[in-house]
């Protein structure tokens, strides 16, 4: 059932390219169920999108940003 759930919030989260919530409860499910290889692949996609979308990059900058101010 869990695991379910936690499937279709992934498929859902990818609809409307919320990637940074995917990220989130994407691992939040792994500490229940690491052996789950389908939370891997939604993982990895969470992952792609914020490198393709340059959202890791903005993200680094501002931790950058707090770390010397």
């Amino acid at each position: 059932m869990y695991e379910k759930s936690v499937l279709e919030l992934m498929g859902a989260l990818e609809k409307m390219k919320d990637y940074n919530s995917m990220h989130r409860y994407v691992l939040e499910a792994l500490e229940y169920m690491p052996e789950n290889p389908d939370f891997y692949y939604w993982l990895v996609k969470s992952l792609e999108e914020f490198v393709s979308t340059g959202a890791m990059k903005k993200q680094m900058d501002q931790i950058k940003s707090r770390l010397t101010d």
